[in-house]
């Protein structure tokens, strides 16, 4: 009885088993059977600029084979750092500068679907900015400005010391202090400094000496000013319009145009003058931050119209406010911007306005914030006074 119930059991799972080897499963093939879309390796050919990256390179440009034509399916990474694609396609993609230096960077294309990472180097990026005069104490500096001769002159706040910088990087400490906090200055046709203080008067200061005096009564306070090639001095602040004092103090004329407003800066190149306007009451044609810029049409300093160069609201950094504007030789404007949150590390505190209208960021993601002041110097220096907890002065090469 026992060795019959065990032989039904043992036949019936082999005739289950001669069944089902007979049967054709029917179900989904196995993935590993499966045909996929083959992804071609990328191949890094070439990088431009050839070589290395060097001061004045805002982007690079990595040429080659199999990359995709979308983004999102690319990375790029400089070391381990991965680098911000602006522009891409099967052949080519362009990335801005990565905050990396090293003369051995190797770089290397990823793209999803394709097995292999495409190696490029090495390749060196070298450094774009370095402190600059020494400025170690943490005393607050109100302002700083550099000369066509590559001197660069920085005012501190408390104690009123004024500083000069010389070319070959050696600084010096003026006789005296300023009576008031300076705002901004410029180098008079005569060789002394020139000193605006948000005040009705204007100030000079003899540099060997250190004697300050009265250069100028506007009668309404200023914060900033420039001289064009015909000695006449431009000034301007908040609601004291932009004033024309004539060469050799021979008088004084208001624009007339911008009495109710704020001029937060003025800069003269070539035949016109830029300013950098707040106006009391905004407009669609004239936006709550702007840069206008008005033709010098005589030596007298009679000017013409103002034409709207550009619009702050329509910047990559429209959240956060300008300080200050420079102009480079070509007509180019670095723009300081007062970026110092969480938005530092993926911004710049400098925005390029170019003599086209376009503009862009400088060395995003790698100047530190936020940008007090900024000035051109002689040769392909820009100067940014460092704002935030560290006021201290930056070199950076363009």
């Amino acid at each position: 009885m026992r060795y019959s119930r065990w032989f039904h059991v043992l036949l019936s799972v082999t005739a289950m088993t001669v069944f089902s080897a007979g049967c054709e499963y029917e179900g989904p093939t196995a993935m590993y059977y499966q045909d996929h879309a083959q992804t071609l390796a990328p191949q890094i050919s070439q990088i431009e600029p050839d070589g290395e990256a060097g001061a004045g390179v805002n982007y690079i440009t990595i040429k080659g084979a199999n990359f995709s034509e979308t983004a999102e399916n690319t990375q790029v990474y400089f070391n381990s750092y991965s680098a911000e694609i602006v522009d891409n396609s099967a052949t080519a993609i362009t990335v801005r500068r990565p905050n990396i230096t090293s003369d051995s960077v190797v770089v290397k294309v990823v793209t999803d679907g394709a097995l292999e990472i495409a190696r490029y180097g090495p390749y060196r990026i070298t450094p774009v900015y370095s402190a600059y005069g020494d400025f170690i104490t943490g005393n607050r500096l109100s302002t700083m400005m550099a000369d066509d001769q590559g001197n660069v002159f920085v005012f501190q706040s408390s104690p009123r010391t004024v500083f000069k910088i010389n070319p070959d990087g050696t600084r010096i400490t003026l006789p005296n202090e300023t009576s008031r906090a300076v705002t901004d200055a410029r180098i008079a046709p005569d060789g002394k400094l020139i000193l605006m203080m948000n005040n009705r008067r204007i100030y000079q200061m003899d540099m060997q000496s250190g004697e300050e005096s009265e250069w100028f009564d506007v009668t309404k306070s200023v914060a900033s000013g420039d001289f064009d090639g015909n000695g006449n001095f431009y000034a301007g602040g908040r609601r004291s319009d932009l004033n024309v004092i004539a060469a050799g103090l021979a008088g004084k004329r208001a624009l007339g145009q911008y009495s109710s407003d704020e001029i937060v800066w003025v800069r003269v190149h070539l035949d016109h003058v830029y300013i950098l306007l707040a106006p009391r009451t905004p407009t669609p044609e004239n936006p709550a931050m702007a840069i206008w810029r008005h033709p010098i049409l005589d030596s007298s300093g009679n000017l013409g119209s103002g034409e709207l160069m550009l619009d702050w609201e329509e910047t990559e950094v429209a959240l956060y406010s300008p300080t200050s504007f420079t102009i480079s030789g070509d007509g180019t404007l670095y723009v300081g911007v007062e970026v110092e949150d969480e938005s530092a590390a993926t911004l710049s505190p400098i925005l390029i306005l170019n003599s086209d209208g376009s503009h862009d960021l400088l060395y995003k993601g790698i100047l530190p914030s936020y940008a007090a002041k900024v000035s051109w110097a002689a040769g392909d220096y820009l100067y940014m006074l460092l704002g935030g907890d560290d006021w201290d002065l930056i070199r950076i090469e363009i």
